[in-house]
């Protein structure tokens, strides 16, 4: 996320370059709420290695002087300076600073080089998904009440091979939690391999504020850790089964013989149905929603808040070939809204298209770097 901020950040001050558009900024126009929740943000969660006895600046003053200057078109620390200079007035008024002087190239230079930028950009993701959710209120979007994240890892395209050899490298694979209320990718981080996305996702949502949201993701994050991090983040989840937890599907399949299913039919509470037509194909999606009792000694007692089993069942009809196929998957969650709960399942997979455009992204760069760090 910090380096898509940053590279949206540097054309769009390219792009100041090339049309000279002299951008100007009255304290009055400045969201001082923001800025101050970001200042107190930083002084909390980034940890500055700085002399605190031969420091005229706050961490957080310094990161708000170099956003400012990015934001005005500047590339580089000498342009900083100079930005800070030209604005000192400003910047001593919004930023309380204890003079008009400003920071040199060097400060900024030393302090980008010695924070921990995984520290900033959980700093960075809070106050711009605070800043969206305060701008949804305003224009009055409803989502539901509830956000909803999904969790998810793909391999990078280009990935496991060199171009122009024969030579075997590994996949590079990375994880992403995606905010598919906000539209933005919050995080994203490169793993070794498959089975690292367990450790780095609960290490990842456990830095999250989950209160009123929902977490999504497929069998292979359906860990009863995982699940423990979420509820402990005052959060909800929905997972998928695949049989990798032993006994869980097969379990959770008795919950939904045709008897059960007919019968949750004519309970609004325990099913909800879309109908859709695209591609020559007419799609039936059909949620079916038991509760359990996870307090009896069963297979589902050790799963933090699980209340529900929901039943998914896609029925798709081809109306040209006349094929029909019928795909049944079962989930875990703590709801017990099979409607929320649909919902979530199926905004899962937008997580998908965010990928395919952060992989796109990433480029040779970032497979570089892959390489390095699994050499």
């Amino acid at each position: 996320m910090a380096k898509k901020i940053s590279n949206v950040l540097t054309a769009y001050g390219k792009k100041v370059a090339e049309i000279g558009v002299a951008i100007e900024i009255t304290p009055q126009m400045v969201p001082r709420k923001a800025i101050t929740r970001f200042m107190k943000l930083v002084a909390i969660n980034v940890d500055d290695p700085r002399n605190q006895n031969m420091t005229r600046y706050s961490l957080g003053q310094i990161l708000a002087m170099a956003f400012f200057a990015v934001l005005g078109g500047e590339l580089t620390f000498m342009d900083m300076e100079d930005f800070c200079k030209e604005h000192r007035k400003f910047l001593k008024k919004v930023l309380l600073l204890p003079d008009e002087r400003t920071p040199c190239h060097d400060t900024f230079s030393r302090v980008f080089s010695a924070i921990k930028m995984d520290q900033l950009e959980q700093v960075t993701v809070a106050v711009i998904l605070e800043r969206l959710g305060d701008l949804r209120k305003a224009l009055k979007i409803d989502d539901g009440g509830m956000r909803h994240l999904s969790v998810d890892g793909k391999v990078l395209r280009g990935s496991g091979r060199k171009r122009g050899t024969d030579e075997e490298v590994p996949d590079a694979q990375a994880l992403h939690i995606f905010s598919n209320t906000e539209g933005v990718c919050i995080a994203t981080e490169l793993i070794a391999e498959k089975t690292n996305e367990i450790p780095v996702a609960q290490r990842l949502l456990g830095t999250l504020d989950l209160r009123n949201t929902l977490v999504s993701f497929d069998a292979l994050h359906t860990q009863k850790q995982t699940v423990a991090i979420i509820r402990e983040g005052k959060g909800h989840y929905v997972g998928a089964l695949k049989g990798n937890q032993q006994f869980l599907e097969q379990e959770a399949s008795l919950f939904f013989t045709e008897k059960d299913t007919l019968r949750m039919r004519d309970n609004p509470t325990q099913y909800y149905e879309t109908l859709e037509k695209a591609h020559n194909q007419v799609e039936k999606r059909s949620f079916y929603l038991a509760k359990v009792n996870n307090k009896t000694n069963n297979v589902f007692v050790n799963w933090a808040g699980l209340k529900s089993i929901i039943c998914y069942q896609k029925h798709m009809y081809n109306v040209v070939s006349g094929k029909e196929t019928t795909e049944i998957r079962y989930y875990i969650t703590s709801l017990s809204d099979v409607a929320v709960c649909a919902e979530g399942i199926r905004g899962h997979w937008g997580i998908l298209c965010e990928i395919y455009f952060n992989v796109k992204e990433l480029g040779e760069t970032a497979l570089q770097t892959f390489e390095i760090q699994v050499a």
